[in-house]
């Protein structure tokens, strides 16, 4: 009998993958963009994430938005996607 869930497994109260926090590899991944360039984006705001003690996460549903977004470099533009995706979503 397995004690744990793995991801993709639907459970009531478990978040879709899209909306899970991945950490900034996975980001590069998705993007294709150089480690440095996510950082720099991410110091700047231009990309979307999430402090978590000393860690930083990303959502997978921000990151695709911001890409959908034709990938804004301005400072700032995370919290805009951000906003954008939080519109979008019905209540």
């Amino acid at each position: 009998m397995r004690s744990h869930k793995t991801l993709g497994e639907s459970d009531a109260q478990s978040t879709s993958p899209d909306s899970m926090l991945v950490p900034a590899p996975d980001v590069v991944r998705m993007t294709s963009l150089s480690k440095s360039k996510v950082a720099t984006l991410t110091i700047t705001g231009a990309l979307p994430s999430h402090k978590i003690g000393k860690s930083r996460r990303y959502c997978v549903d921000e990151i695709r938005e911001w890409i959908a977004s034709g990938c804004p470099t301005r400072p700032g533009a995370g919290q805009a996607v951000r906003a954008r995706l939080r519109r979008a979503v019905p209540a």
